[in-house]
């Protein structure tokens, strides 16, 4: 029997450092890893050609079972194809295996760019219409396509995404002071992370933190990690009062090696998004033994489970709340910490792999 000729697209793993390039990079690492008897060619749907050697230095070095594509292989070529960032190309095999982020493009129009919802809605809309199987990121994206989509539940299959293996718990190290430092963080802080777009929430963040006993904010700032999004002129504007008062940084994107240690180092994590289809930052937080304070809305619950503090993302005096709690209750934090370890332990992109493979079988089959 030949093997299974697999199409992938890696063009979003190779561009800025957002949770959907995050996720596109880990996937790919995660299936070139596993091994099996079939074949994986990797290309670009984001670009007009694959950089082959950013590629490489992103992917590491290649198995045997895998090649680099600088153009998309005809669809003779190829058995299944696998969009798992928002892309299909034009003229792919008829197996389609699509993977289903969120759906707040339809749930929360407000939330994104016309833009952004119209190729976001035309590429869903192409997945649905060839008959792909998909691939939804949490239960609660699963169930949203089962009524925005029309899904049949037997169409889509749930397979969450993990943490990066690199993020763990410990202590920052030696070369902490040198990020904080390099960052502008000189006392104790409560983080975020998250691209500057209104579905982060950070308006109500800062109103949140700026509500704080003065006692509490003033020995604390809120740093704020992230690249600018879209949609965010009130949230910069909200931002640089909050950085001209002196208790809000914004280091923006950081590197990986830098965000670790700011997980690592930070008294909690801070994670009021309005709406998510997974909510990667409170697993990568939990990871590193960050004790979280997020919303109880969405697909949030279902990943923070009793290792977070869930709150109102509409409402302010609930964020305060929880935020005042978490600050000033070291034996929470300990509670909070050691429970969202145990908890991002039961997520692992070696099982992402196993069930993304089990998913390319069915639709195959199928």
């Amino acid at each position: 029997m030949s093997p299974l000729r697999i199409g992938l697209d890696i063009g979003k793993a190779l561009g800025p450092d957002d949770g959907l390039a995050t996720s596109s990079r880990l996937l790919a690492r995660s299936l070139l890893a596993a091994g099996g008897d079939h074949e994986l060619h990797l290309c670009d749907l984001h670009h007009e050609t694959l950089d082959v050697e950013r590629a490489r230095a992103v992917l590491g070095p290649l198995p045997a079972n895998a090649r680099l594509c600088p153009q998309v292989p005809a669809a003779a070529d190829l058995d299944l194809f696998h969009g798992p960032a928002h892309r299909l190309p034009d003229q792919g095999p008829s197996r389609v295996v699509y993977t289903l982020h969120d759906l707040t493009f339809i749930s929360h129009p407000r939330l994104h760019t016309l833009a952004n919802r119209v190729d976001t809605l035309l590429a869903t809309s192409r997945a649905v219409c060839s008959g792909a199987r998909f691939i939804a990121v949490s239960e609660h994206t699963r169930r949203q396509a089962e009524v925005l989509l029309g899904l049949p539940p037997e169409r889509v299959d749930v397979v969450p995404w993990a943490a990066d293996p690199e993020l763990g718990p410990g202590d920052p190290g030696a070369a902490f002071a040198e990020v904080r430092s390099r960052h502008g963080v000189d006392r104790p802080y409560l983080l975020s992370v998250g691209s500057l777009e209104p579905r982060k929430n950070l308006c109500r963040l800062v109103d949140a933190f700026a509500a704080l006993p003065a006692a509490v904010r003033d020995r604390h700032l809120l740093v704020v990690v992230g690249g600018e999004g879209w949609r965010n002129r009130t949230i910069v504007e909200r931002l640089e009062r909050a950085i001209a008062a002196g208790w809000v940084v914004r280091p923006g994107r950081v590197s990986r090696a830098d965000l670790a240690m700011l997980y690592r180092g930070a008294v909690a994590l801070a994670y009021p998004s309005l709406a998510e289809g997974f909510g990667l930052p409170v697993l990568e937080a939990m990871a590193c033994g960050c004790p979280v304070v997020t919303s109880g809305t969405s697909s949030l619950p279902e990943v923070a489970g009793d290792a977070a503090l869930l709150v109102d993302p509409h409402d302010v005096t609930s964020l305060t709340s929880a935020l005042e709690r978490v600050l000033t209750d070291a034996g929470l934090r300990a509670d909070l910490g050691r429970r969202g370890l145990e908890r991002s332990r039961g997520y692992s992109w070696e099982r992402t792999a196993e069930a993304t493979l089990a998913v390319y079988r069915r639709a195959c089959a199928g």
